[in-house]
């Protein structure tokens, strides 16, 4: 039996690598993947794209996209977006488009963080919170945004582990939170938020995992200066 999630891969596997695209149209993505535009037209119907700031596609640890210009492009078309390839949303990108990269990291898929249920547990929610094809407890973006803002605007102090603030531009400030629920529990995973405040106020990049020794990935943070990090644009 075909699942959702072979469904995926082979849309995404349809869709080729960023160096060698397919032949294809990218927008018949829509077609294999009923519930990717469905989410995509209520996202923007919503403005839910508006909590997001701008990302490249160009991977901080490969330096390579991880995402190709069609994908891409057909994305942003569908929620009534700006694409100038290789930025977008982030939100667009690191949740949605995401999902449809074939290109690995140091650290595993991009799409990993949506499917194997770390970030959801970090976030003190079930395992499946935040599998794509869910439709019950509205769209992937609006499930992420709703978790993952308020911890970006420092209204969920307790289950703060680190917090860091980088000044990248005379009106920009880049906040770093790791978070974990104490459902989690202490030497569970915690969940790294990434936003931006600038003049058009707090927006979010990124979230992904984190787990293992919390203590060395912040050791390792602390020890770099002031940048933009995680694919994000000013």
């Amino acid at each position: 039996m075909t699942t959702p999630l072979h469904r995926l891969l082979r849309a995404a596997d349809l869709l080729g690598t960023p160096d060698q695209p397919a032949a294809g149209d990218p927008a018949d993505t829509f077609d294999r993947l009923p519930w990717l535009g469905v989410q995509l037209d209520r996202d923007r119907a919503h403005g839910l794209f508006d909590s997001w700031a701008e990302s490249t596609v160009i991977d901080d640890n490969t330096q390579q996209p991880v995402l190709g210009e069609g994908i891409v492009t057909a994305l942003a078309q569908r929620a009534g977006l700006p694409a100038r390839y290789p930025v977008a949303n982030a939100g667009l990108l690191h949740v949605y488009g995401y999902l449809l990269s074939t290109s690995a990291t140091p650290h595993g898929f991009k799409r990993d963080r949506w499917l194997d249920g770390t970030l959801a547990t970090a976030l003190g929610l079930d395992a499946d919170a935040f599998l794509p094809w869910r439709l019950d407890n509205g769209t992937l973006l609006e499930r992420v945004t709703r978790m993952v803002l308020p911890i970006a605007r420092g209204a969920v102090n307790a289950g703060v582990v680190y917090e860091r603030d980088d000044r990248i531009a005379d009106d920009t400030t880049a906040h770093t939170t790791l978070w974990r629920s104490r459902r989690a529990g202490q030497a569970g995973p915690a969940a790294l938020v990434y936003a931006l405040d600038g003049p058009s106020g707090i927006r979010l990049v990124t979230a992904f995992p984190v787990s293992g020794a919390i203590d060395e990935f912040v050791a390792a943070l602390d020890a770099e200066p002031p940048r933009l990090r995680y694919n994000a644009v000013v």
